[in-house]
């Protein structure tokens, strides 16, 4: 009897110790919580530019793209929708995202939120976002009389970085925001995880491989919105590969 006692107390002991080594590495295993799109773009000068998206709320630049909700079927699904939404239907992204050898992306480590975002990088030539059709496509989700969901509002201006000046940027950084000047000289405030996106991506030379392939983006297709909803009468521009 004494024997059954100890071996049911060993089996206890050893099952006790399995689940303490296997819960702790199932309750820190992180996972990818956000999906973002950094938009390099060539000017004339064969300049390379960042293009930003200030958000109204904070009157900082961010980036495209956002949280992986649990409806979206996986990283690549969260990204095309929160393009479309944060740029006003203008960019769409879905025939071009699993092209490697167009989109290249990180997955970076956000120590801050205990979480990785996986941050994608789209070389594009300066004809291909269109300023007048974002223009356009803004007025026409302002004005319209239809319910238009707060994502889609998030976001209300971009602007273009130079490259350099974002990397360059650690003097006049803050715990939230740095001051980056733009194309045109103006300082404006640059959500600092942007930054440390683009430095890892420079450090792991993406950036540099998509200049040397030369893996910039020129084709794409023009579409018209024609349904009954919000987005009726904006464009959109969808990249091809």
């Amino acid at each position: 009897m004494i024997l059954y006692y100890l071996l049911i107390t060993f089996d206890i002991i050893q099952i006790s110790y399995i689940k303490r080594m296997i819960e702790p590495r199932c309750k820190n295993k992180k996972k990818v919580r956000r999906s973002k799109l950094i938009l390099l773009e060539l000017n004339h000068n064969n300049e390379l530019c960042v293009i930003l998206f200030r958000n109204k709320r904070w009157n900082n630049f961010v980036t495209l793209g956002g949280r992986v909700d649990k409806l979206d079927i996986n990283f690549e699904s969260a990204l095309i929708r929160e393009v479309k939404e944060e740029s006003f239907n203008l960019i769409d992204i879905s025939d071009i995202i699993n092209i490697p050898n167009r989109i290249k992306y990180i997955d970076f480590q956000d120590n801050n939120n205990n979480e990785i975002v996986r941050v994608y990088f789209l070389l594009i030539n300066n004809e291909l976002f269109d300023d007048k059709i974002y223009k356009t496509n803004k007025d026409i989700l302002k004005n319209t009389d239809k319910y238009v969901p707060k994502a889609w509002k998030e976001l209300d201006d971009y602007d273009k970085f130079p490259i350099k000046n974002i990397l360059n940027s650690y003097d006049y950084r803050n715990n939230e925001y740095s001051k980056c000047y733009t194309i045109n000289d103006e300082q404006k405030s640059v959500y600092i995880p942007i930054i440390d996106y683009i430095n890892e991506a420079s450090r792991l030379n993406i950036i540099d491989d998509l200049l040397k392939t030369y893996s910039i983006v020129k084709d794409y297709v023009l579409t018209n919105d024609v349904s009954d909803t919000f987005l009726n009468g904006t464009s959109t521009i969808k990249i091809k590969n």
